[in-house]
């Protein structure tokens, strides 16, 4: 493929089959991806801590330094993603990754353990979500949320899949085996197929555009007045920021929270463990399926509203799951609308700075999303096994729901704010 610049929001990818392709690499990259790091924990959790004499909160904590180290990487990255485009910076992120789960399968105590999850938690910031939707941004530019929303029908199933091969390669290959078979997948298959993305390299952000010339015979425009504009403006967008940030950041937690927790949790309502974990992947199903009907539906609703309409569903998930105490009918029903419901909100968590802000500024506005974001996920893992370990079943869910309800008031104040400055 041709390495020629082509205009911003305007690739040759975005006019051609080729679209499809990408779309298709950039799912299949992020199904291996996640379902290779951040789902480890929760199967392998527990004969990793008994392998390497930690406690089993601790083993479970190696998400929060995944996280943590992709927070701090991640604002990092911005200018960089602009300067060079998303194609190395997400193949080095794939080998950074592969390196890591090799350290990760060959540790021998606990702190070459959490050394081994912050170099995956770097790699993470390169390789995973952020990098995979800025190169979706840089190609498809206007078609970039349907190829963010392609894309996550299948990367959605990532914990689905993930789950039975850990519980299929662990009684043969033991947990170190089956990460060095995680290792080799990203360092074999993610790698060169980020280095051979296809689609021109984005060109270069256009120069500022200069300011306004008063025609002649009119007075020139008062500075002040500009100047007072642009701080309103400017002041308008870290509040249509924050409170983005808000909303994602609580949504986050809980899905990130309960990513590691779940199987845990539903454990503690009485399930037995292997079901446990099954109805945990029907997340991952439901997940796809919200995702599938709104790309089916070609993004209908503009990506505020499907948010709202997301984090809704959220608190009657988990109404649903506290009422049922352990029925598998009511954890399933639970687990496909948690599933519709997050799976939406990361949609959206990555297309709505396409639509709320200046859409040549998405690689800067993702990776400044990413901090806050990533710490509230950082600590959704520590917190939600507290909880569980404290009030059983009860306390996860408990937080979730009120979670559920933050989330869905910020966004609500989002949209008041979007209107008013409309």
């Amino acid at each position: 493929m041709s390495d020629a610049p082509a205009p911003r929001g305007l690739s040759a990818a975005s006019r051609t089959p080729g679209a499809a392709r990408l779309a298709g690499m950039v799912a299949l990259t992020q199904l291996i991806g996640w379902g290779s790091t951040y789902s480890i924990p929760a199967v392998l959790a527990r004969p990793m801590a008994e392998a390497l004499g930690m406690p089993l909160a601790l083993a479970f904590g190696a998400s929060s330094a995944f996280l943590l180290a992709m927070a701090g990487v991640s604002p990092w990255l911005g200018p960089v993603f602009e300067r060079r485009g998303a194609r190395p910076l997400l193949a080095l992120g794939s080998v950074v990754l592969a390196a890591g789960l090799a350290v990760l399968a060959l540790s021998p105590n606990w702190v070459v353990y959490f050394l081994a999850w912050v170099v995956m938690g770097a790699g993470g910031a390169m390789a995973l979500s952020n990098g995979a939707n800025v190169l979706l941004a840089e190609r498809l530019g206007p078609r970039a949320r349907r190829g963010i929303s392609a894309a996550m029908l299948v990367s959605g199933l990532a914990s689905t899949c993930s789950f039975p091969v850990m519980l299929w390669l662990e009684p043969m290959l033991g947990w170190r085996g089956t990460l060095g078979v995680y290792a080799l997948a990203n360092l074999l298959v993610c790698a060169p197929l980020h280095w051979f993305v296809p689609g021109p390299r984005p060109a270069a952000a256009p120069p500022p555009a200069p300011a306004p010339v008063a025609p002649p015979g009119e007075d020139a425009p008062d500075p002040a007045l500009l100047g007072r504009r642009a701080a309103a403006a400017s002041a308008a967008e870290r509040a249509r920021f924050g409170w983005l940030a808000l909303a994602m950041s609580l949504a986050g937690m809980i899905s990130w929270g309960l990513g590691v927790a779940l199987p845990e949790t539903l454990a503690a309502l009485g399930a037995e463990t292997r079901t446990a974990v099954m109805i945990a992947a029907v997340v991952g199903v439901g997940q796809v399926a919200a995702r599938a009907v709104d790309f089916a539906l070609g993004a209908p609703l503009p990506a505020l509203s499907v948010a709202i309409l997301a984090a809704l569903a959220m608190p009657v998930a988990f109404a649903v799951l506290g009422l049922g105490q352990g029925a598998v009918v009511a954890s399933v029903i639970f687990a496909a609308i948690y599933g519709a419901g997050t799976g939406l909100l990361s949609v959206c968590r990555a297309t709505l700075p396409l639509e709320l802000f200046d859409p040549a500024a998405y690689a800067r506005m993702v990776t400044r999303l990413a901090l806050p974001m990533n710490l509230a996920f950082a600590a959704a893992g520590p917190l939600f096994g507290g909880l569980l370990a404290a009030f059983g079943a009860a306390g996860p869910i408990g937080a979730a729901f009120l979670g559920a309800l933050g989330a869905l008031a910020a966004l609500l104040r989002l949209r008041a704010l979007t209107r008013r400055t409309a």
